[in-house]
């Protein structure tokens, strides 16, 4: 979607838009992606507070049942981990492989991240 795109691109004002004239905050692409997982991906703080702020659902998984959180988790980003979890994430979700965002930041070598789950 358009919102999609605009997550994507860390495009704070045209989300921000897109959300006031209806767009689905949880809309997925083929592969279960959502715009709060894809902006977990990128880091992008403030679109992540912003799509949680219109009620993004933080445990929507891909088809590979990973959650916004483990993805926060595998790239190191710790404020929107800490976003993310403050929302009602649940730290204790596994993937398809029996993986929590715990062992992935683990295994990533994420230490912040690891103390704070």
């Amino acid at each position: 979607t358009s919102l999609h795109v605009a997550a994507w691109n860390n495009h704070l004002e045209v989300a921000r838009l897109l959300l006031s004239r209806g767009l689905n905050v949880d809309a997925r692409e083929k592969d279960g992606c959502t715009p709060l997982y894809i902006t977990a991906l990128k880091g992008y703080y403030e679109v992540v507070r912003l799509l949680l702020d219109h009620g993004a659902d933080t445990d929507v998984g891909q088809v590979n049942e990973w959650i916004p959180l483990h993805i926060a988790a595998r790239e190191g980003h710790l404020e929107v981990a800490r976003l993310l979890i403050g929302k009602g994430s649940n730290v204790d979700a596994r993937q398809m492989d029996e993986w929590s965002p715990l062992h992935i930041a683990a295994g990533h070598g994420h230490l912040e991240i690891v103390r704070l789950l």
